[in-house]
């Protein structure tokens, strides 16, 4: 019975790792399903990159945004230093940016509806990392919501 234990303990370590990145895998899936739903709730809102909606006078305008925070888990950030070794694209930390830009314009959508706008124009994003080891990024995306 001493030596199976002996031989497990040097596991346990990995075997909580994996048990972790699963779970953080389970939550990002949740994350993005709940995305969807949220997405199909707003699809008909008008969003434009351009200063005006075409055709229109804005009765009022105002700057609306919304940001998030996102980090990586362990896994991805192993194995994006896996890849700066060989290069190319990462896509783990490709996921974890998509899942912020959608996030940060829904809640830029949500805050201009919920304060009566119909559209909202000039979109811009813009991002930023905060952090060394553990790195995190930040996207902000904002415009003028118009009524």
């Amino acid at each position: 019975m001493g030596n199976v234990i002996a031989i497990a303990v040097p596991f346990l370590p990995v075997v909580f790792y994996l048990l972790l990145s699963l779970i953080g895998v389970g939550l990002e899936r949740k994350h993005e399903q709940q995305l969807d739903r949220r997405e199909a709730q707003v699809a008909g809102f008008l969003l434009l990159d351009l200063d005006h909606v075409p055709g229109t006078i804005a009765q009022s305008g105002e700057l609306v945004s919304g940001n998030v925070v996102m980090g990586t888990g362990y896994l991805k950030q192993f194995t994006a230093s896996l890849r700066t070794i060989v290069g190319g694209e990462v896509k783990g930390y490709q996921r974890v940016l998509d899942r912020a830009r959608r996030e940060a314009q829904l809640r830029m959508i949500e805050h201009a509806k919920s304060q009566g706008a119909h559209a909202i124009v000039n979109v811009r994003f813009d991002t930023s990392n905060i952090g060394g080891v553990k790195p995190f990024s930040e996207v902000f995306c904002y415009g003028t919501m118009v009524r």
